[in-house]
């Protein structure tokens, strides 16, 4: 049974393209083709169980308005360190709490050293959730075999107390990896981590 889809206006598309989890969505809509691979429409998932039809002038309409969007995003935060969202938002019960089960960074410590982090809520206390780090990577150069893997054996760790907050991460990220971060912000479906890289200013 072929899903029925929404086709949309200009007039929603100048309304929608203000939410950047829309815009994103319309930015990256995948073509649907039928059984002997014909293009069907191209298609971008919307809001409140909406999915629409959007054309190929829509799509390069929300590249561009994505592109700006994005610059004016690192503009805005260059002074904090900027995490991305990588999982699904969630309403995190505690103050300061990082509102994404997944986020990551690239960043450079005060030896100039690039390094990596990924971070994921143990939810297992829906009211207190917890850090677990996924990834902690020391010299992030593009030749892997020279990653330091599992840095001060920090990933997976089963006594890490600290509260999924914007201040417990920033303050793992600093005292571990040698930086002097002082604010932390998390952007969703905009910034991607191949976009920039951290480094106190």
């Amino acid at each position: 049974m072929q899903e029925s889809l929404k086709k949309l206006t200009d007039l929603e598309f100048n309304t929608l393209c203000i939410d950047d989890k829309i815009l994103s969505n319309i930015r990256y809509a995948h073509e649907c083709v039928d059984k002997d691979y014909n293009h069907i429409c191209y298609k971008a998932f919307g809001d409140r169980n909406v999915n629409y039809s959007v054309t190929r002038e829509q799509i390069d309409r929300a590249v561009v308005l994505y592109n700006t969007r994005k610059q004016e995003l690192l503009k805005e935060h260059n002074e904090k360190f900027i995490m991305v969202g990588m999982g699904m938002e969630y309403d995190n019960p505690l103050s300061n709490g990082i509102k994404n089960h997944r986020v990551r960074a690239t960043f450079k410590n005060n030896d100039g050293v690039l390094c990596f982090i990924e971070f994921t809520a143990n939810t297992n206390n829906k009211d207190l959730p917890k850090v677990i780090i996924n990834h902690a990577i020391y010299n992030y150069v593009s030749n892997s075999e020279l990653h330091i893997n599992n840095y001060k054996g920090l990933e997976r760790l089963n006594n890490i107390e600290n509260a999924y907050t914007k201040d417990n991460l920033l303050s793992i990220i600093n005292d571990c990896f040698n930086c002097g971060f002082t604010d932390l912000v998390v952007l969703n479906y905009i910034v991607s981590p191949e976009d920039f890289i951290n480094e106190v200013l």
